[in-house]
């Protein structure tokens, strides 16, 4: 197992401390379900991110 990856945005829903780490991801095909763990107390989650639309890349201006 790799080592956890620190994530912005997220805090603990437990203790409020700290940013949740990821510490493994799983893909299904548009679903991606990663569990993560909280530094500072034992409390882990499992969040699911899925894909709503794939848009395409902007126009060059000029």
């Amino acid at each position: 197992m790799s080592e956890p990856v620190p994530v912005s945005g997220i805090t603990c829903p437990n203790c409020s401390g700290g940013r949740l780490l990821i510490f493994k991801t799983k893909h299904a095909g548009r679903l991606t379900i990663r569990h993560r763990k909280c530094p500072g107390c034992p409390y882990r989650v499992e969040t699911r991110e899925t894909v709503r639309a794939v848009l395409p890349p902007p126009k060059k201006s000029g």
